[in-house]
């Protein structure tokens, strides 16, 4: 919960990520393999926390504006 919190708050809004780029960009996120992220980030999404876009078979993410 505590790494969720801080992925959360270091996305931008109307920002997209990919996987690879918040492991490159997120402090919280600099020691974590992509798998395990991935799975965060599945995991917010099924909390509508952020949301999930593909674009040419690749999938982003957005945080869901409150």
């Amino acid at each position: 919960e505590v790494i969720k919190s801080s992925v959360l708050s270091a996305m931008e809004a109307n920002r997209l990520y990919s996987i690879s780029e918040m492991l490159k960009e997120f402090p919280a996120c600099k020691d974590m393999s992509n798998q395990k992220l991935s799975s965060l980030v599945r995991q917010m999404v099924l909390d509508k926390q952020v949301e999930r876009i593909e674009d040419k078979r690749k999938a982003f993410f957005r945080k869901v504006s409150e």
